[in-house]
């Protein structure tokens, strides 16, 4: 009477313990719990990774989010890692036509004073310009870079004086390359030579050089049809007297055509061959 109560009762015992034993849920019990938005949160992942990884993916950013989590908690982050190089690209190549899938400055974190700060270490003639540089450099993947230089540039006392500026440019550069420069950035002449000495006091003055042979470049396509952009030959210090001299060097008819030669030449970057001519033409 007693004995099939009592197997029922072991019974019952032996089918209930597993339900409430947790022993064996190990780690993977524990990770199926996770909240993949929350794992995104707090990991190295910003927004502007999910924005790349919803080019890619084709979903919405939020959507994104929470696939990243996903993928963290399942240890994929190589994959996703891949994706975001590939959104990178994608965005890069659409840089111009499409902005919208690129990531703003604003959501990359920075604010328009940053912007500007980094103008400034770029040598760059203001905000705008610094925008655009710091949402390609993300593409490219510098985005640690840029905000190494944005930190530097916040804890420097030294930020040059517009008359250090000037200064840093006159020992440099001419008014001539000042005026290419501007043609280039569409900037006054007077930015211009503030841009070329922020360029010299950041030491990149290989990208200066770059830009004043893009100027000089447009101002030769232009000669005939615009003479305002190109520079004329008393804005590289010469004379009529100079002029005389040098046609007569060069055998040229007149001092017209002299002037013309002159101005040509500082297009093609050989304004040391004019210096060096007019001192021959001087020592007869």
């Amino acid at each position: 009477m007693y004995l099939p109560r009592l197997i029922t009762l072991i019974a019952l015992i032996g089918f209930v313990a597993p339900a409430v034993s947790h022993a064996g849920d190990g780690p993977d019990h524990a990770a199926h719990a996770q909240d993949p938005l929350q794992v995104y949160a707090n990991s190295r992942y910003d927004y502007c990774d999910a924005k790349m990884l919803s080019i890619v993916w084709k979903n919405s950013v939020y959507e994104a989010k929470v696939t990243i989590g996903q993928k963290i908690i399942n240890g994929l982050t190589g994959l996703a890692d891949q994706d975001i190089a590939t959104g990178r690209q994608q965005a890069l190549n659409a840089f111009e036509s499409n902005p919208q899938m690129r990531c703003n400055y604003m959501e990359l974190g920075y604010s328009y004073e940053d912007a500007a700060k980094l103008a400034n270490v770029w040598g760059l003639p203001g905000a705008w310009e610094a925008k655009q540089v710091i949402e390609r450099k993300y593409l490219f993947g510098d985005n640690d870079y840029t905000r190494r230089l944005l930190s530097q540039a916040n804890n420097s006392s030294n930020t040059p004086t517009q008359a250090q500026l000037f200064q840093a440019y006159a020992a440099s550069y001419d008014y001539c390359d000042a005026k290419m420069i501007a043609l280039v950035w569409k900037s006054s002449i007077n930015d211009a030579k503030l841009t070329l000495g922020r360029k010299v006091m950041g030491g990149m003055q290989g990208l200066a050089a770059q830009d004043i042979a893009n100027g000089r470049q447009q101002a030769l396509a232009a000669f005939e049809t615009n003479r305002g952009v190109r520079c004329h030959y008393h804005e590289a210090g010469y004379d009529y007297n100079d002029a005389e001299l040098l046609a007569t060097y060069w055998g040229l008819p007149n001092t017209w055509e002299a002037k013309m030669t002159i101005e040509r030449k500082l297009l093609f970057g050989n304004k040391d061959l004019i210096k060096q001519a007019l001192e021959n033409a001087k020592r007869g």
